[in-house]
Parts: C-alpha cells; sequence; structure tokens
C-alpha cells in the first residue's frame, strides 16, 4: 500500500502553528512506502527517542488508520526503521 511520503520527515521540517503540526521541504516527496516517514520520525538522529515513546507513537499511527494491513504495517516499519 504505496502513498505520498514525505522522504524527509524528522522534527527539523515540523513546525508547531496554532496547536496544528505544519511540514515543510517536501522537495523529495514522492509514492512510496507509508511507514517511511514514520520510521524517519521515530527514528531522527537529531532526537533521541526512546523504545517506549516510539512504541507509544506507533501504535497510535496503527490505531488511527483504517483498513490497513497491522502485521504488513509493522513488518515494513521494523524493516525501516533499522535503515533511515
Amino acid at each position: 500500500n504505496d502513498t505520498f511520503v514525505h522522504r524527509d520527515f524528522h522534527i527539523s521540517n515540523l513546525m508547531l502553528i496554532k496547536n496544528k503540526i505544519g511540514v515543510i521541504d517536501s522537495q523529495d516527496a514522492l509514492i512510496g512506502n507509508r511507514t517511511y516517514d514514520l520510521a524517519s520520525l521515530v527514528d531522527d538522529v537529531r532526537l533521541k527517542t526512546s523504545k517506549i515513546l516510539k512504541k507509544k507513537i506507533f501504535n497510535y499511527y496503527i490505531n488511527s488508520q483504517k483498513k490497513i494491513d497491522k502485521k504488513k504495517i509493522k513488518n515494513d516499519f521494523e524493516f525501516l526503521s533499522k535503515r533511515v
């Protein structure tokens, strides 16, 4: 299930605007694996993320998505989070 991915999704490209998150710098965006940006965010080299927080973010993501194969998403995320 490919979708639009930002491919540069990290803390420096997120802005808080009126209690909403804005994303900047989309020059490398393309169609790709839906978990790429999630892995990029939780494994951001600019910000140390605990395993507990990674798990909370991942669980929030999969529980907020409708009609997804949770097993495939988990597998893709684990694969990509080691390589981002």
